[in-house]
């Protein structure tokens, strides 16, 4: 019973501390709406956002690399969500796997080619 409490407690830390950022991938990928889901059980989850396209051209293949963080700020491990053929305008509902607790997300990189 207590771990399944600790878990818990966990998970919702983990949600709280993720916030809505803007990033710019070399002027192309804006991401919003950043937010961290953790399953049922506080380990396994996922972290989504919306990436925008805001060039004139199609991205052929974008990576978003995302830091989980500890309390203290130390990495504890990444996740990365992968998209292909991003039209201009186009919005990419993303989700990037999340298999282990963690206090902070943060994005790390976005690439895109």
């Amino acid at each position: 019973m207590r771990k399944i409490f600790i878990s818990a407690a966990l998970a919702i830390a983990s949600i709280a501390s993720i916030t809505s950022i803007v990033v710019h991938a070399q002027g192309t990928l804006q991401l919003s709406d950043l937010h961290g889901v953790v399953d049922p059980g506080g380990v396994t989850g996922y972290i989504s956002g919306i990436a925008t396209n805001t060039s004139g051209a199609r991205i052929d293949q974008a990576t978003i690399t995302i830091n989980l963080l500890n309390a203290r700020g130390e990495i504890l491990g990444t996740t990365s969500a992968s998209g292909a053929a991003i039209a201009p305008g186009q919005h990419w509902r993303f989700r990037a796997p999340t298999t282990m607790p963690y206090d902070q997300s943060v994005v790390a990189m976005v690439k895109t080619s």
